[in-house]
Parts: C-alpha cells; structure tokens; sequence
C-alpha cells in the first residue's frame, strides 16, 4: 500500500553503497537526482506528488548510478498524497413548508468529494456566535444527509450551521 502523506513535497533518502549517483522518479515524468555522500547516504529534497495521479497514489522509482556507470535495477514504491474531502451544501429546509425561518423539522443535504475516494464520516455543528464557537449537533454520520430537530437547539434569530468531512487522515 505505501505511505501515505499530506504535503505535497517530500523528501526521499536512503543508502547506496558504492552508488555516485541517486535518480528518482515520480509516476514515470518527474526526474530528481542527487550525488551520494562517501558513506552512501542520499537526500533527494522536494520531491512534488500530484494529488490528481492514481487518486493521490504516486508511483517513486529509485535507481542507482555506480561509479562505472552501471545503473541498478529501479525500486519501486508508492506515496499517497492524501488530500482533505469538500463538501458542498445541497439542501437546507423545514419539511412541509417554504419559508425562511427554520423550525421544528429540518432537513441538512449535502455532497462531497474526495480525491483519495476514501470513506468518508460527516458531522455538522452549530454556532450561536457568528462562528466563534462550535458545538456538535450530530456527528459520526455516513450519510449525507440528516434530520435536524431545531428543538434541541437555543433560541437563537442567528445561527451558523456548518457540515464537515473526515477520511479519517488528513
């Protein structure tokens, strides 16, 4: 599977004993090299992954340059550049009526995307104080959409309502 990261630049080092040089290659376009020291110890620093290639799943080939000029067989491995969900607000209404102030049942629809296509786990909060401080209204959700009962709520002319994503890395 890999490692999994969420910068998008990174470092790769490691050992090549009796190696000159060090060439790495990102998902067969981006070339980095960098020169060993006596020891054998390489750092190739700023590596770019591309959040979009294989939905974050980089492919890193390393090989290897002898003093001579032979060059090693590659070693693959892959990074995951993974990338934090969106969420987009679909729907925010009182059941049974059109009217802007919302009371008793309200249904919250949202969608979201995410690039990883890993699972995703919603919750959506509640603030009194033009986004100050947060509080849980529901959380732990898998679907994407929910049943407020304004209820259980303070009476409040002014709330802030907001639905968050998690895939559980970023």
């Amino acid at each position: 599977e890999g490692t999994r990261v969420t910068s998008s630049q990174v470092t790769v080092s490691g050992s090549a004993v009796n190696a000159a040089k060090v060439t790495v290659l990102v998902n067969k376009s981006r070339e980095y090299t960098a020169t060993t020291t006596v020891e054998g110890a390489f750092a190739v620093q700023g590596v770019e992954l591309d959040p979009k290639f294989n939905a974050g799943k980089n492919a890193i080939r390393i090989s290897v340059e002898d003093l001579e000029g032979r060059v090693s067989l590659p070693t693959e491995m892959f990074i995951t550049l993974n990338s934090a969900p969106t969420v987009q607000l679909r729907e925010l209404r009182k059941l049974g009526a059109k009217q802007e102030i919302l009371k008793g049942q309200v249904k919250i629809s949202w969608s979201a995307t995410d690039i990883n296509n890993d699972p995703l786990i919603y919750s959506i909060e509640l603030s009194e104080d033009d986004g100050e401080t947060w509080q849980a209204i529901v959380s732990d959700l898998k679907e994407t959409e929910y049943l407020w009962q304004t209820e259980e709520a303070p009476d409040s002319s002014n709330y802030l309502l907001r639905v968050a994503a998690n895939d559980g890395l970023a």
